[in-house]
């Protein structure tokens, strides 16, 4: 574009000379108008050239861009496959919980009626045994269900989605994992907030990535300080949700890269990163897709870990009503 412009501005140039000269009535001065091309010819020359290592550097960062595209594809194609391979093991998880506990049960009612012989120091430990093994065959399929019921078709349609009453059933489902490993919740969730139209499988997809997280990262922290606190509020005709932890928080300058594909903080003991890198890409994506959608973070916030803070708008309804 810019030789064109040179080019045009030549010939204007060198045909104003020439109408001057004729109406002086002078012969038309053959160095004067030579340097004038000269010029534009040197600049169309150096345009080109600026234009072909344009071209170069453009294809360059396109064919990066590919690759890049072309990773994130195959990281979302696993985990797609991912996600079927879980409701496959959902089902059949379930199949397999369910058998145990009503075997350990039927096992525990044989031993009471006496149809086994042991020995009476033995069956306090045999009684302990069943009943752990009823809780995780419980564990087990409480998981399974969960799992099953994040593919199915009413968690893909939009609708009212209450967050306060979706983070809190979500908890719920981790709350033996959280317990176990010695994590207090502190949940503020008032009952009060509008609903927002949404999909529900996004914000547990959302709050899930959020738990685990914060899960690996309380694992270097002393019990009795491992802590997650999620608040809920809303101000006006926006929802915020912060989701905070006691963690180890994020490692410095990572807090622009955290949410681009394939990055990723986890590691195992021996420095190999383990994470996908595309849990806070996805969870991005779904926030930016709802109106208003934001989501930053607090690299170390008063608990001393990470907080993640998103905010949402709450679309209306025709009379006065939010939808």
């Amino acid at each position: 574009m810019q030789a064109v412009v040179s080019l045009k501005d030549a010939t204007t140039e060198v045909k104003d000379l020439l109408e001057q000269f004729k109406a002086e009535g002078e012969v038309p001065d053959a160095s004067t108008i030579g340097q004038i091309l000269d010029k534009a010819v040197a600049t169309i020359g150096r345009t080109i050239t600026e234009a072909s290592e344009a071209q170069k550097e453009l294809v360059s960062v396109t064919r990066q861009q590919q690759k890049e595209f072309e990773r994130q594809k195959n990281t979302l194609g696993n985990l797609a496959s991912l996600g079927i391979m879980a409701a496959c093991f959902g089902h059949e998880t379930t199949k397999a919980a369910n058998l145990l506990a009503l075997r350990s049960k039927q096992l525990e009612r044989n031993m009471r009626q006496g149809l086994f012989m042991v020995l009476p120091d033995m069956q306090q430990d045999i009684d302990r045994d069943l009943q752990i093994i009823s809780n995780e065959a419980k564990r087990i399929t409480t998981f399974a269900e969960f799992t099953l019921g994040n593919v199915s078709r009413s968690k893909r349609e939009r609708k009212d989605v209450y967050l306060n009453t979706l983070i809190q059933d979500v908890f719920s489902h981790f709350q033996r994992s959280l317990e176990e490993r010695n994590i207090a919740v502190q949940l503020d969730l008032p009952i009060t907030l509008d609903p927002i139209r949404a999909f529900p499988i996004d914000w547990e997809s959302i709050v899930i990535n959020f738990i685990t997280n914060s899960i690996w990262a309380l694992q270097e922290t002393p019990k009795g300080n491992r802590i997650i606190r999620v608040n809920l509020q809303q101000v006006k005709e926006t929802l915020q949700l912060t989701f905070a932890d006691s963690g180890y928080g994020l490692e410095a300058h990572t807090e622009d890269k955290i949410f681009q594909p394939t990055f990723s903080t986890r590691r195992n003991e021996r420095g190999d990163i383990i994470g996908t890198g595309m849990g806070l890409t996805i969870v991005k994506g779904f926030v930016d897709s709802y109106e208003g959608g934001k989501i930053e973070v607090i690299p170390c916030c008063d608990l001393g870990g990470a907080e993640f803070s998103i905010q949402v708008n709450i679309p209306h309804r025709r009379g006065g009503k939010n939808e």
